[in-house]
């Protein structure tokens, strides 16, 4: 059972038992409960394959580097994960997976590091006003930049940029 319940098994298992132990002197009110609490346990069970199992196949890292190096030609253009998923002939699905397995990070958090990466190089080496800058990297807005930045560093782009000269 356990090949097919992963980490639900046990419960699933105790809950079986509950109920076999329960029809030898049936108590309407508790078959009813249990039935319930039966349900809700396979309803947790996803159909088709087992929930628990490791995916055993290591990232794809060319993959990874492509999306990469892609991400970071077209940081300005505004294009999302699922654009950039098919252009490199991948699925956005896929290409989290790889990121996952390879980094630890979705792929759009790792878009968002690239931005937040060039934004403190811009920062640091030139003079751009912050509406441009913004642009540049993709962002909807210079408020939406602003907070992007400051959620990540703690400090506004403008003190980042004071603070790096």
């Amino acid at each position: 059972m356990a090949a097919y319940a992963g980490s639900h098994a046990t419960q699933l298992e105790a809950t079986l038992h509950e109920l076999a132990v329960e029809t030898a002197n049936p108590d309407t009110g508790i078959l009813s409960c249990l039935i319930n609490l039966l349900s809700l346990r396979l309803g947790q069970l996803q159909p088709g394959r087992a929930p628990d199992v490791k995916e055993t196949a290591p990232p794809d890292l060319p993959l990874i580097e492509r999306f990469l190096t892609l991400a970071e030609q077209r940081l300005g253009s505004a294009r999302s994960v699922a654009e950039l998923a098919a252009e490199l002939h991948s699925t956005t699905a896929l290409l989290d997976q790889a990121c996952l397995a390879a980094r630890g990070k979705r792929a759009i958090e790792m878009v968002h590091d690239l931005q937040l990466e060039r934004a403190a190089d811009l920062l640091r080496n030139t003079e751009l006003p912050l509406p441009r800058l913004a642009a540049e990297l993709g962002y909807s807005s210079q408020a939406h930049f602003i907070r992007a930045f400051v959620a990540a560093t703690g400090r506004s782009p403008d003190a980042f940029r004071a603070q790096s000269r």
